[in-house]
């Protein structure tokens, strides 16, 4: 498989998942990991034979040949957590008073798991354990209560700070399969409490909320047919925050413009200009079953009493649902993301026009990794309350 055809499948996965997830839920406010997503379906596809792994496949690796998949997001994974010393000596404080101190830890971390009920151990496959435990890093967990069990190891890898949705692990389930992704990194020039008011946002519903507005001047600016917006850097690291505005403030340009959506080609079409910006603080959490959204891909045997999961396990089973949690605050300091996915399986140059983009109605965003130019975050801001 190659490694550029892999980085625009992503690309492609991502955008369909946003659409997905915006026609189920339209109005409201959406966040969600396509790497979480991904990463969980590939290891589904790794645990299922016939039928199943060729659903799974199709979706994930389209015409692609799907030998080397796994590879791929191994590759993936370590650019996405690797430590990026090089620039840290390059930033400095802004605002010229104590020093940024210089963040030694990963930007993005993420984990795998699968947890084993006891009763049915001896219908594991050891050779599959061993397998996930090589190629994604992966975890294996024996336990007497597979809910309590994936409740302590999210709280553990997110630090207590993204727990699953309470009530939805079935009682009766036997199996399931985890990842978690957390993201946090400082804004390259974090805002100062002056670049800070109080203004005014209009929801999707065109309601008004009273929210901290952000203000600052960028130099990449993004412009298309349908939008306008700004890609914004975090320091220490090679992540950068995208935010995209309709043109149009009526509701369905919005729409037109999640259908039209591909950060890939976004970023390449950024160019330099002095752009005069404004952001809301935002707190963001959503939770989902995504089952629907598979089903909607293409995913639909895996899903069902039918689904071929035999590398995995001889139990009779079926996957009941695929959770997707989570979770993004942005502030005056920068981001912090985290993000879940659990699938349980149950017993059965600068121009002189300056530019402008003022974020005070819906808009779509992502966190972007740039070398990769992949989205790790995305999500849509609806709706806002009262600060």
């Amino acid at each position: 498989m190659n490694r550029q055809d892999f980085l625009n499948r992503y690309n492609h996965l991502a955008a369909q998942f946003l659409r997905s997830l915006t026609t189920q839920t339209p109005g409201e406010n959406i966040v969600f990991s396509p790497f979480s997503i991904i990463s969980i379906l590939s290891i589904l596809a790794d645990a299922a034979n016939g039928k199943t792994r060729e659903e799974i496949l199709q979706v994930l690796c389209g015409s692609m040949n799907p030998e080397g998949l796994p590879e791929q997001l191994q590759k993936t994974q370590k650019e996405l957590t690797k430590i990026d010393f090089a620039n840290i000596t390059a930033y400095e404080n802004p605002f010229g008073s104590s020093p940024v101190i210089p963040d030694y830890s990963r930007h993005l971390d993420t984990a795998n798991a699968v947890f084993v009920r006891d009763d049915i151990q001896n219908t594991f496959n050891p050779a599959f354990g061993n397998y996930f435990a090589d190629t994604y890093d992966g975890t294996l967990m024996g336990t007497n209560n597979v809910e309590a069990a994936m409740e302590a190891w999210f709280n553990a890898m997110e630090h207590g700070r993204l727990e699953l949705p309470k009530n939805t692990t079935p009682s009766d389930t036997i199996l399931a399969l985890a990842n978690t992704v957390l993201f946090e990194a400082m804004w390259l020039a974090p805002y100062t409490n002056s670049q800070v008011k109080k203004r005014v946002f209009t929801n999707s519903d065109n309601t008004k909320a009273r929210v901290n507005m952000m203000y600052s001047t960028e130099n990449n600016y993004i412009e298309t047919d349908l939008a306008t917006g700004f890609i914004k850097d975090f320091q220490q690291c090679d992540y950068s925050f995208a935010a995209l505005l309709p043109k149009a403030k009526r509701l369905e340009a919005l729409q037109q413009l999640i259908s039209a959506t591909n950060f890939q080609r976004l970023q390449k079409r950024s160019t330099y200009a002095i752009v005069h910006t404004a952001m809301p603080e935002f707190t963001i959490e959503t939770e989902t079953n995504i089952k629907q959204t598979c089903a909607d891909l293409g995913i639909t045997e895996a899903l069902t009493t039918n689904a071929d999961l035999s590398t995995l396990t001889t139990a009779k089973h079926t996957s009941k649902q695929i959770i997707h949690k989570a979770k993004i605050e942005l502030d005056r300091n920068g981001a912090k993301a985290k993000a879940a996915t659990a699938i349980h399986l149950l017993g059965s140059l600068p121009p002189d026009e300056e530019k402008e983009v003022i974020l005070n109605r819906p808009f779509v965003f992502a966190i972007l990794h740039r070398t990769m130019n992949i989205p790790v975050f995305m999500g849509i801001v609806n709706r806002m309350k009262d600060a």
